[in-house]
């Protein structure tokens, strides 16, 4: 559980890793709650956040005086309040991004996505770009076999210029045609539109027919040998 408006806008439902949390540079602290405390981009403040019993809380203290900086949390959307509470987001988001059981920037069908992924594949998505954007790739010989990102709509040739998840599978260039056939299924985008499609992850594609894609791209980019 987490507890503010801040915390439940980026972490949304999913579950902490406590080992994450620990390696991030949460502590163990006498009231048995693990602690973290960094200094926020805005100068003069820093954020503190425990973590213990399923629940997350953070605050802001104005460093000068150690007192807690509640302002930030008002509704306001302008003003130097607001600026420590963007600030305060951006920390919450980085802990996010490290140390929770899904992307809280990607859709859920995204998140489902990885966590099959590593089910049956035990393979951890990378974040190259420091973003939410993942790739997926094999251990023995680095090939890629699934990239998600986050892209316009437009860049599907679709109507609107809303961002949707996506991710682009390897495919048998005799199967393309049929499969960009199916709504929600696509040429590759920013790929090799003769063995890649790109497939939108927003519940358009059943998750059946999305595993079975992947499962084609894992196997197609192993190495020879292990295909044979």
């Amino acid at each position: 559980m987490v507890i503010g408006s801040f915390e439940e806008e980026v972490f949304g439902s999913g579950e902490f890793s406590l080992e994450k949390l620990i390696a991030y540079g949460f502590a163990l602290g006498e009231d048995g709650f693990y602690h973290y405390q960094t200094k926020l981009s805005i100068e003069g403040f820093s954020a503190i956040f425990a973590y213990g019993n399923d629940f997350f809380t953070g605050k802001v203290i104005e460093d000068d005086l150690n007192e807690e900086y509640t302002a930030f949390r008002a509704s306001s959307h302008t003003g130097f309040a607001f600026e420590v509470g963007q600030a305060y987001k951006k920390e919450l988001e980085k802990i996010a991004l490290a140390c929770y059981s899904y992307n809280p920037r990607l859709s859920k069908q995204s998140n489902r996505l990885i966590s099959h992924i590593k089910e049956v594949y035990d393979i951890e998505p990378e974040y190259p770009w420091h973003d939410s954007n993942c790739i997926f790739r094999h251990k023995d010989n680095n090939k890629w076999f699934a990239l998600i990102m986050s892209i316009e709509e437009s860049k599907l040739g679709r109507k609107g210029d809303k961002q949707v998840d996506v991710v682009n599978f390897k495919a048998d260039p005799y199967d393309i045609s049929n499969l960009t056939g199916i709504p929600g299924i696509y040429l590759a985008y920013h790929m090799n539109k003769k063995h890649w499609i790109t497939v939108v992850l927003n519940e358009e594609v059943s998750d059946d027919l999305v595993y079975s894609m992947l499962e084609h791209s894992y196997h197609s980019t192993l190495d020879k040998k292990k295909r044979d």
